[in-house]
């Protein structure tokens, strides 16, 4: 997952983030390389657009929404118009930026929406920060509990 830009994104101040899925160890003839790009407002997170450029098995699918609370936005030609109730509900591409900053004590909850559905996450700081070492290298890294939640069940 990264942070490609800070850019206008249709008049509005906007982030566009990337996240990544793909199979490093072909297991079991399950082959993955898809791609996820959301573009979110800076100042709030909210959704602007979502987009999942999905390649499983050789099989291709893309899908663009553009988000809208009131369905009176026009989408792009190439997207769907995708109306989101709360406005604060953002991809999943950018919920672990939204819950990042999480100190001691702290608590988050946001509507996340996965492309087809809408979740309530809730996070919570869980454990003082420790050394964490993954492929990439080494990171300092703070412990959060995640809640995923579907009409209120867990």
């Amino acid at each position: 997952m990264q942070i490609v830009e800070r850019r206008n994104f249709f008049g509005k101040n906007a982030w566009h983030l990337q996240a990544f899925a793909r199979t490093e160890i072909l297991a079991h003839d399950v082959r993955l390389d898809d791609q996820f790009d959301s573009y979110s407002d800076v100042a709030t997170l909210s959704s602007l657009q979502y987009e999942m450029h999905l390649n499983e098995r050789g099989e291709k699918q893309e899908s663009i929404q553009r988000m809208t609370t009131t369905g009176t936005e026009l989408a792009a030609t190439n997207a769907t118009q995708t109306r989101v109730v709360p406005a604060r509900a953002i991809p999943g591409t950018d919920a672990v930026f939204a819950h990042r900053g999480l100190g001691q004590s702290s608590r988050s909850a946001r509507p996340v929406y996965d492309g087809h559905k809408l979740y309530d996450v809730r996070a919570s700081y869980a454990g003082a920060a420790a050394s964490v070492e993954v492929p990439a290298g080494t990171f300092t890294a703070s412990k959060i509990d995640l809640r995923v939640f579907e009409a209120g069940v867990n």
